[in-house]
């Protein structure tokens, strides 16, 4: 008989708490964009809401303020959720939840005529991230 030991996924949620701290840091980079990074406004294109060209090398936190907090925080939580957790099944949840909110901001960075809080949404790299911890979690699941 097969019994479940905890301390077996202890490196596992270790990486999960070690990316939830990486999406801090991630999301305090990410504040710091300029809006040309989610605008056309680096273009000389008009954009709603930015003055060109002084507001298009302002801070996205200049811009958006405090209320970009919770947006930056979801790649936080699912992490913290996945950590505490610790089952492939919420891996794999956390991993494609994470997936389908940067392909919404993607698809907003590049579809909005104004700026949004969307367009922050999601990391391309907490993606590759928990995809790759997803499939490690998996494995190491198997071979318990």
């Amino acid at each position: 008989m097969i019994v479940w030991n905890p301390d077996r996924m202890r490196g596992i949620r270790v990486a999960w708490s070690v990316l939830a701290v990486a999406a801090i840091g991630l999301g305090v980079w990410t504040s710091n964009w300029q809006m040309f990074q989610i605008t056309d406004c680096e273009l000389g294109l008009p954009t709603p809401g930015v003055d060109y060209p002084g507001g298009c090398v302002e801070p996205l936190w200049s811009y958006f303020g405090a209320s970009m907090i919770p947006v930056l925080a979801i790649p936080f939580l699912l992490f913290v959720v996945a950590a505490a957790a610790c089952r492939v099944w919420v891996s794999w949840s956390v991993t494609i939840v994470l997936m389908v909110l940067t392909g919404v901001g993607f698809m907003s960075a590049f579809a909005a005529s104004a700026p949004t809080l969307v367009s922050v949404l999601g990391s391309l790299p907490g993606v590759v991230f928990a995809f790759l911890l997803t499939v490690v979690h998996q494995a190491k699941a198997s071979r318990i």
